[in-house]
């Protein structure tokens, strides 16, 4: 999923360079290579959203496993305990 981020966020930024250098044209042509020039730059967003997503989700990932590591061995502590010996 990084890696998917990383080529997404590196077409979107190549996208925007390339309009740019279109930028100095006449006419129609400067508002279309300005419109490239913006969805290059929200495919470079979208791109670096996914990163943080998937970061976000590797985060949760780690700690839903110590959190889940935790409940088993506190269930053991209980069990332990509610043993009783009668008199």
């Amino acid at each position: 999923m990084r890696r998917l981020s990383k080529i997404i966020m590196a077409t979107g930024g190549i996208i925007s360079m390339l309009a740019m250098c279109c930028l100095d044209s006449d006419g129609v042509y400067m508002y279309y290579a300005g419109t490239v020039c913006i969805l290059g730059g929200f495919i470079a967003g979208a791109g670096y959203g996914l990163r943080v997503l998937s970061e976000r989700r590797r985060e949760m990932q780690i700690e839903m496993f110590y959190f889940h590591q935790a409940d088993k061995l506190d269930g053991d502590m209980v069990l332990i305990e509610d043993k009783k010996i009668a008199p």
